[in-house]
């Protein structure tokens, strides 16, 4: 570790690189083993997508070691106070570097089942109305009918009560031409009324006149 504190970044990359390679080179050649000297493509590439991803892993680490260091000089430093780095350090790191991981791809998992299951939705939702479409399709003649049927009851209904308002307004005109002829009646019974009135009492006097003559007034 005080060996490698020596070193700058840029060479501990080149260091883990070179392991990297070695490892790689020695799993590839295990695998051409036991394979009668051919290497899969697909475990090839499996082979090199889990490189590149160490290879990410050691260039995470080796900055966080390499600032750790300066961290530990500066301490040094201002404090006069020694940080030792042990592996151990690292190592927890990377235990609290996997949790954190771990947590994150929980959380993604969770996001993920969320936007399945509205996919899931979406794709039931589709296939209704996809469903409704079709049963639409298929009672479109029916339905054309029944609006057809509706339009005409609608036209006849209208005519009906065009019908309607006529004879109305007939009825309207024939009450008022009876009203006047009622009035004009009632006009000629109140004048015959009077006339009545007038000829009673003459006539109520000449029937007393004739009850008053006796038989010698006629001889």
């Amino acid at each position: 570790m005080i060996f490698m504190a020596d070193l700058p970044a840029s060479e501990l990359e080149q260091l883990g690189t070179v392991f990297l390679d070695k490892k790689m080179a020695a799993r590839i050649e295990r695998l051409s083993l036991e394979n009668g000297g051919f290497v899969a493509e697909g475990d090839e590439l499996a082979l090199r997508a889990e490189r590149e991803e160490q290879k990410r892993i050691m260039m995470c680490a080796v900055h966080m070691y390499w600032h750790s260091v300066q961290v530990a000089s500066r301490s040094t430093d201002e404090r006069g106070q020694r940080l030792y780095l042990t592996p151990a350090h690292f190592l927890r790191m990377f235990h609290y570097h996997e949790r954190l991981l771990r947590e994150k791809k929980n959380d993604m998992d969770g996001q993920i089942e969320k936007y399945n299951s509205g996919l899931q939705r979406l794709r039931d939702t589709q296939n209704l109305i996809h469903e409704y479409h079709m049963t639409l399709s298929e009672k479109e003649p029916e339905l054309i009918a029944r609006l057809d049927h509706i339009q005409r009851v609608v036209s006849e209904i209208e005519e009906e009560f065009e019908r309607i308002k006529k004879k109305r307004e007939d009825l309207k005109q024939t009450a008022h031409t009876v009203e006047g002829k009622a009035n004009t009646a009632k006009e000629i019974k109140t004048k015959c009324e009077t006339t009545v009135n007038k000829i009673v009492p003459s006539l109520n006097q000449a029937i007393n006149s004739i009850d008053q003559i006796d038989k010698q007034d006629l001889a």
